[in-house]
């Protein structure tokens, strides 16, 4: 469902679009190292690094990875410090739901979000932390 959504709401250039402007963090296995990815060959490709990003084992499809590129992949914050995601500097817009208080206190909760209500409730805190996110000036660097 996922996929196909982002499919929908994704212009056919997304990837033209966002290539060295948004990089995905993404978790090879069995390495669980990081890949930064920034470079996308299509918008099939985009939606294929999305879905490897937040690929949870076992949760979304009931398997334990996510295939990326040909290779086997998991959710890009597994084991992420924030120095695996960017430097910290004034020229990134860092979009984390640890960055949120109210979420970061909710994240062991995540997985149990499985009713609608749930999952309405999530991306409704999220509209209002990006809110939030838009008064302090966080997303200066977006072309009005």
């Amino acid at each position: 469902i996922i996929e196909e959504w982002l499919d929908t709401l994704l212009p056919d250039d997304a990837a033209e679009r966002v290539s060295d402007r948004v990089s995905v963090l993404v978790t090879p296995v069995p390495s669980f190292g990081k890949a930064r990815i920034s470079r996308f060959e299509s918008k099939e490709d985009l939606i294929r690094c999305n879905m490897a990003s937040t690929h949870i084992p076992w949760f979304l499809d009931g398997k334990l990875t996510r295939n990326f590129r040909n290779a086997p992949h998991i959710d890009g914050s597994f084991f992420a410090s924030p120095s695996d995601y960017f430097p910290l500097s004034d020229e990134v817009i860092r979009l984390d739901f640890k960055m949120d208080p109210v979420m970061n206190e909710k994240a062991n909760d995540f997985v149990k979000l499985i009713s609608k209500d749930g999952i309405w409730s999530l991306m409704e805190r999220g509209r209002e932390y990006g809110k939030i996110m838009d008064k302090r000036g966080d997303f200066r660097l977006l072309q009005k």
